[in-house]
Protein backbone atom coordinates (compact mmCIF):
# COMPACT_ATOMS: atom_id res chain seq x y z
CA UNK A 1 0.00 0.00 0.00
CA UNK A 2 2.79 2.55 0.69
CA UNK A 3 4.26 1.16 -2.87
CA UNK A 4 1.34 1.81 -4.86
CA UNK A 5 0.74 5.65 -2.12
CA UNK A 6 4.52 6.37 -3.61
CA UNK A 7 3.49 5.76 -7.21
CA UNK A 8 0.43 8.35 -7.15
CA UNK A 9 2.72 10.52 -5.54
CA UNK A 10 5.34 10.23 -8.38
CA UNK A 11 2.61 10.39 -11.27
CA UNK A 12 1.04 13.47 -9.82
CA UNK A 13 4.47 15.24 -9.47
CA UNK A 14 5.17 14.07 -13.24
CA UNK A 15 7.72 11.33 -12.05
CA UNK A 16 6.61 8.68 -14.16
CA UNK A 17 9.69 6.71 -14.78
CA UNK A 18 9.94 6.65 -10.86
CA UNK A 19 6.14 5.51 -10.86
CA UNK A 20 6.73 2.97 -13.60
CA UNK A 21 10.15 1.42 -11.46
CA UNK A 22 7.75 1.68 -7.74
CA UNK A 23 5.07 0.09 -9.42
CA UNK A 24 7.22 -2.32 -10.66
CA UNK A 25 8.37 -3.54 -7.23
CA UNK A 26 5.20 -3.38 -6.17
CA UNK A 27 3.97 -6.13 -8.55
CA UNK A 28 6.94 -8.49 -7.91
CA UNK A 29 6.07 -7.93 -4.41
CA UNK A 30 2.75 -9.21 -4.37
CA UNK A 31 3.59 -11.74 -6.82
CA UNK A 32 6.10 -13.35 -3.95
CA UNK A 33 3.46 -13.07 -1.43
CA UNK A 34 0.72 -14.75 -3.65
CA UNK A 35 3.21 -17.61 -4.27
CA UNK A 36 4.03 -17.80 -1.09
CA UNK A 37 0.44 -18.06 0.36
CA UNK A 38 -0.17 -20.60 -2.49
CA UNK A 39 2.72 -22.93 -0.82
CA UNK A 40 1.11 -22.18 2.63
CA UNK A 41 -1.87 -23.65 1.82
CA UNK A 42 -0.60 -26.34 -0.19
CA UNK A 43 1.40 -26.79 3.04
CA UNK A 44 -1.61 -27.05 5.32
CA UNK A 45 -3.59 -29.17 3.04
CA UNK A 46 -3.17 -29.67 -0.63
CA UNK A 47 -6.18 -29.30 -2.59
CA UNK A 48 -5.09 -32.80 -4.21
CA UNK A 49 -5.40 -34.87 -1.16
CA UNK A 50 -9.01 -33.76 -1.06
CA UNK A 51 -10.24 -33.56 -4.55
CA UNK A 52 -8.26 -36.72 -5.91
CA UNK A 53 -7.58 -38.47 -2.62
CA UNK A 54 -4.42 -39.98 -0.36
CA UNK A 55 -2.04 -41.86 -2.82
CA UNK A 56 -2.52 -39.02 -5.13
CA UNK A 57 -1.54 -36.23 -2.71
CA UNK A 58 1.70 -38.32 -1.44
CA UNK A 59 2.43 -38.82 -5.13
CA UNK A 60 2.71 -34.92 -5.89
CA UNK A 61 4.85 -35.07 -2.30
CA UNK A 62 7.03 -37.82 -3.68
CA UNK A 63 8.04 -35.97 -6.65
CA UNK A 64 8.49 -32.93 -5.47
CA UNK A 65 11.41 -34.31 -3.22
CA UNK A 66 12.43 -35.94 -6.20
CA UNK A 67 12.93 -33.57 -8.06
CA UNK A 68 14.09 -30.60 -5.81
CA UNK A 69 16.03 -32.69 -3.53
CA UNK A 70 17.49 -35.60 -5.73
CA UNK A 71 16.12 -38.63 -3.01
CA UNK A 72 14.16 -41.69 -4.13
CA UNK A 73 10.64 -41.99 -2.55
CA UNK A 74 9.37 -44.99 -3.05
CA UNK A 75 5.42 -45.27 -2.38
CA UNK A 76 3.22 -48.18 -0.83
CA UNK A 77 0.01 -46.71 0.64
CA UNK A 78 -3.18 -47.85 -1.36
CA UNK A 79 -4.81 -49.09 2.02
CA UNK A 80 -4.77 -45.75 3.94
CA UNK A 81 -7.08 -44.42 1.17
CA UNK A 82 -9.51 -46.44 3.31
CA UNK A 83 -9.43 -43.78 5.87
CA UNK A 84 -11.59 -41.41 6.91
CA UNK A 85 -11.05 -38.27 5.14
CA UNK A 86 -10.03 -35.79 7.70
CA UNK A 87 -7.47 -38.69 8.99
CA UNK A 88 -6.16 -38.62 5.39
CA UNK A 89 -5.08 -35.62 6.30
CA UNK A 90 -3.93 -35.93 9.27
CA UNK A 91 -1.89 -39.28 8.01
CA UNK A 92 -0.48 -37.11 4.95
CA UNK A 93 0.50 -34.17 7.55
CA UNK A 94 3.29 -37.10 9.31
CA UNK A 95 4.27 -38.27 6.15
CA UNK A 96 5.32 -34.70 4.87
CA UNK A 97 6.64 -33.86 8.22
CA UNK A 98 8.89 -37.30 8.38
CA UNK A 99 9.82 -37.28 5.04
CA UNK A 100 10.74 -33.41 5.11
CA UNK A 101 12.69 -34.03 8.39
CA UNK A 102 14.25 -36.80 6.62
CA UNK A 103 15.81 -34.94 3.16
CA UNK A 104 16.03 -31.33 5.50
CA UNK A 105 18.65 -33.35 8.50
CA UNK A 106 19.47 -36.61 7.52
CA UNK A 107 20.73 -36.47 3.72
CA UNK A 108 19.01 -39.84 2.47
CA UNK A 109 19.36 -41.21 -0.64
CA UNK A 110 16.16 -43.37 -0.11
CA UNK A 111 12.94 -43.06 1.66
CA UNK A 112 9.84 -45.84 1.87
CA UNK A 113 6.93 -44.96 2.53
CA UNK A 114 4.22 -47.95 3.67
CA UNK A 115 1.03 -48.47 4.69
CA UNK A 116 -0.39 -51.17 5.75
CA UNK A 117 -3.80 -53.01 7.19
CA UNK A 118 -7.72 -52.20 7.18
CA UNK A 119 -10.46 -50.62 8.85
CA UNK A 120 -11.36 -53.78 10.98
CA UNK A 121 -7.33 -54.84 12.11
CA UNK A 122 -6.37 -51.23 12.43
CA UNK A 123 -3.16 -49.17 10.07
CA UNK A 124 0.13 -49.16 10.63
CA UNK A 125 2.62 -46.39 9.04
CA UNK A 126 5.86 -46.70 8.23
CA UNK A 127 8.57 -43.96 6.84
CA UNK A 128 12.05 -45.16 6.53
CA UNK A 129 15.23 -43.22 5.42
CA UNK A 130 18.40 -44.38 4.71
CA UNK A 131 20.05 -41.19 6.06
CA UNK A 132 22.87 -40.20 8.60
CA UNK A 133 19.89 -41.22 11.79
CA UNK A 134 20.33 -39.08 14.58
CA UNK A 135 20.57 -39.96 18.45
CA UNK A 136 16.74 -39.50 19.80
CA UNK A 137 17.99 -37.54 22.76
CA UNK A 138 19.92 -35.12 21.39
CA UNK A 139 19.27 -33.33 17.96
CA UNK A 140 22.15 -33.19 15.34
CA UNK A 141 22.19 -29.44 15.04
CA UNK A 142 21.35 -29.27 19.29
CA UNK A 143 18.42 -26.99 18.44
CA UNK A 144 14.69 -27.87 19.44
CA UNK A 145 12.51 -29.23 16.57
CA UNK A 146 8.54 -29.18 16.73
CA UNK A 147 8.48 -31.04 14.10
CA UNK A 148 8.39 -34.81 15.88
CA UNK A 149 6.29 -33.10 18.31
CA UNK A 150 4.00 -32.07 15.47
CA UNK A 151 3.87 -35.30 14.50
CA UNK A 152 3.11 -37.42 17.73
CA UNK A 153 -0.26 -34.87 18.05
CA UNK A 154 -1.44 -36.04 15.05
CA UNK A 155 -1.01 -39.45 15.67
CA UNK A 156 -2.98 -38.90 19.06
CA UNK A 157 -5.65 -37.29 17.35
CA UNK A 158 -5.86 -40.00 15.23
CA UNK A 159 -6.10 -42.54 18.47
CA UNK A 160 -2.47 -43.84 17.21
CA UNK A 161 0.67 -44.21 18.90
CA UNK A 162 4.13 -42.47 17.24
CA UNK A 163 7.35 -44.48 17.50
CA UNK A 164 10.28 -43.14 15.89
CA UNK A 165 13.70 -45.21 15.99
CA UNK A 166 17.19 -43.60 14.58
CA UNK A 167 20.53 -44.63 14.74
CA UNK A 168 23.26 -42.64 13.51
CA UNK A 169 24.99 -43.58 10.54
CA UNK A 170 21.50 -46.30 9.60
CA UNK A 171 18.42 -43.98 9.00
CA UNK A 172 15.70 -43.08 10.43
CA UNK A 173 12.70 -45.25 10.62
CA UNK A 174 8.95 -43.15 11.66
CA UNK A 175 6.08 -45.83 12.59
CA UNK A 176 2.73 -44.79 13.55
CA UNK A 177 0.17 -47.32 14.92
CA UNK A 178 -3.99 -46.52 14.77
CA UNK A 179 -6.37 -48.18 16.06
CA UNK A 180 -9.35 -50.26 13.99
CA UNK A 181 -11.90 -48.17 13.09
CA UNK A 182 -15.58 -48.13 12.95
CA UNK A 183 -16.90 -48.83 9.48
CA UNK A 184 -19.98 -46.23 10.49
CA UNK A 185 -16.99 -43.73 10.48
CA UNK A 186 -15.67 -44.88 7.17
CA UNK A 187 -16.86 -42.36 4.29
Amino acid sequence: AMMLDAVAEDASEGSVDAALRVLETARERQRTVIRSLRELSFALEPWVLRDQGFVVALRALADEMERGHAVSVELDVEPAAELPPDDQVFLYQIVREAVQNAVKHAAPRSVSVKVSGDPAAGYELLVHDDGTGFAPTLPADGLPHHGMTAMRERAQILGGRLKIDSIPGAGTSVRVSLPAHDHADVA
